[in-house]
């Protein structure tokens, strides 16, 4: 059996998308679901025998914060369960000219001779890699590109399309095609796995822009080299947005995805709070310190299905929880709601607050009679169809505050690197927070 490729995980983008989120950390490393993108992305690759992965930062934050969160690997492979050990190393400080520049660099300063599989920092994914690693090295393939066929009702302007042959070869590549120029509905995953022969070409481009869907793939195809497309069966998601990362952890609560791990000690709702909890809901998951914390409050909080608690939370009485994600050390105050929706480490939610399908960034404070609902009956804002409401990290919502779709709270002395990204406009301010849309 052939030994399988060498992952290099390209995590250089500076995550704009998810502002407020990532004001203070990379994008790779926002919470999903207990623990961070990149780890769940690393998860499902190891669960499936890939266990040499190299990380293609770029930037302080996204080479020193990632290095610190994963180090050489150790602990990632005895927290996550995999089935082998990973050894991580990183990308040493240079300014590449695009993430398929970050990949030569790897490849050329780990004297890399045989392929390497290719993903991005912000892809969830449940797929057969070993597939598509065969089925590339079947066609004798040069490139070979992850793909999956995008839903008639989603946005294809900001994927890569192509267009196969029969046999899998790629006919023809369109970067972010117009409104009706795109070849297909098969879109470009960000999973490539790279022939050997690869950085010959790659070498040949130094000196210029070298972002792979842009430039790279475009070029070879144009040229009539063996650039091959396999559709992958299986869970993919691009987490790069509001939307799709609350959507995300809604699937992996519903079970949608079949081997996402929970961090901590954990148990099923039978074993943790009998009464308390709905006896019918199975799929909900609550950690024994958090237990241990309503009984001896005796509080009688409502949770329902496809809940997941981390460790040492306080959940009030009366207070209501189903289909969100609660990180570690909350406090959920007596008699708020909280409904599909992602509440992330260190947040104090007060009482008769009303969160609905919105994201709660780490360490932010939303106090009593506060809601903060994606649903509410507004005028809708003009710009991004992006509805979920975001808190960001660190931000404090005054008592009786009412947050609506499309809005984003960050710290008001993030205000100017928000507006300066060019990606947002400013709905005001006050004494604590800036209030942005995207366009």
């Amino acid at each position: 059996m052939r030994e399988l490729p060498v992952v290099i995980a390209v995590v250089g983008g500076e995550g704009t998308r998810l502002y407020p989120l990532t004001l203070q950390h990379p994008k790779p490393l926002v919470c999903l679901c207990g623990t961070a993108i990149l780890s769940r992305t690393f998860e499902a690759m190891a669960n499936q025998g890939f266990n040499d992965f190299i990380l293609a930062g770029k930037g302080i934050r996204g080479t020193l914060f990632i290095k610190e969160f994963f180090k050489e690997g150790h602990l990632f492979s005895k927290t996550s369960g995999t089935l082998s050990d990973a050894r991580f190393k990183y990308k040493p400080k240079y300014e590449d000219r695009g993430n398929a520049d970050a990949v030569r660099f790897c490849m050329d300063f780990y004297d890399i001779k045989k392929e390497v599989l290719v993903v991005g920092g912000d892809h969830i994914l449940e797929m057969d890699l070993r597939k598509l690693v065969n089925f590339h090295r079947s066609k004798n393939a040069l490139v070979t590109i992850g793909l999956k066929e995008l839903e008639e009702d989603k946005d294809i302007s900001g994927f890569g399309v192509v267009e196969l042959a029969d046999d899998g070869k790629i006919k023809r590549f369109v970067e972010k095609p117009a409104e009706g120029e795109e070849p297909s509905r098969l879109v470009n995953t960000g999973i490539y796995v790279f022939s050997p022969k690869i950085k010959g070409f790659l070498d040949d481009m130094v000196g210029g822009p070298m972002d792979t869907g842009t430039n790279v793939l475009p070029h070879l195809v144009e040229n009539n080299h063996p650039v091959y497309g396999l559709v992958c069966e299986g869970y993919w998601e691009d987490v790069g947005t509001p939307e799709t990362l609350l959507r995300t952890t809604q699937d992996i609560l519903h079970g949608r995805l079949g081997r996402m791990s929970f961090p901590g000690r954990q148990t099923t709702i039978k074993e943790a709070l009998f009464g308390i909890i709905q006896k019918d809901a199975p799929s909900t998951l609550i950690h024994k310190s958090t237990r241990r914390n309503i009984e001896r409050m005796k509080a009688s909080p409502k949770i329902g299905n496809h809940v997941r608690i981390g460790e040492y939370c306080i959940i009030g009485d009366g207070a209501e929880i189903d289909s969100s994600c609660i990180g570690d050390y909350c406090t959920i105050g007596d008699g708020a709601t909280i409904k599909g929706s992602a509440v992330m480490d260190f947040t104090n939610i007060g009482r008769n607050t009303r969160l609905n399908n919105c994201i709660i960034g780490r360490y932010s404070t939303i106090h009593d009679n506060s809601v903060v609902d994606r649903d509410l009956d507004v005028d809708m804002l003009e710009g991004s169809q992006d509805l979920t409401p975001v808190i960001g990290e660190g931000v404090t919502i005054e008592e009786g505050s009412i947050i609506g779709p499309k809005k984003r709270v960050a710290p008001i002395y993030e205000s100017h690197k928000i507006l300066s990204s060019g990606r947002f406009l400013e709905l005001g301010y006050d004494k604590n927070n800036v209030y942005f849309v995207e366009k």
